[in-house]
């Protein structure tokens, strides 16, 4: 069976998705150290929220860090899913003003274009 060639876009797609994850697991260790740190420390009663909240982002960023890198792996075999997947994730990065605008601008370009619609095995625009 032949190998389908990665398109461009797709191989863009994953370095920023791997700088992101890479990123991602350094910023939730030190978010780990921090909130282990704060578990023997006494807050007031009015910034106990905070340390909640804490640990709501911590969740989220494992959750989409955990995403993520399920998204590279499957960017890497070309799965549909994956496209999807990386189509959530920038419109999510859409956020970053400015530079994550741009980034996942392009990104979303790419994800859109024809030929990376067909490496996907997602069927060309009828005539």
């Amino acid at each position: 069976m032949e190998k389908k060639q990665l398109p461009i876009g797709v191989k863009i797609a994953m370095i920023i998705d791997i700088i992101f994850a890479a990123g991602s697991v350094i910023g939730l260790l030190i978010m780990a150290i921090g909130l282990l740190e704060s578990i023997n420390t006494e807050f007031p009663l009015e910034a106990q929220g905070i340390k909640t909240l804490g640990v709501v982002v911590f969740i989220f960023g494992l959750f989409m860090t955990a995403f993520t890198i399920w998204v590279i792996i499957n960017l890497r075999k070309l799965n549909p899913s994956a496209r999807t997947g990386q189509i959530i994730i920038s419109i999510i990065g859409l956020l970053g003003i400015p530079i994550g605008t741009v980034i996942h601008g392009v990104i979303l370009y790419f994800m859109f274009r024809q030929d990376t619609k067909e490496a996907f095995g997602i069927s060309p625009a009828p005539k």
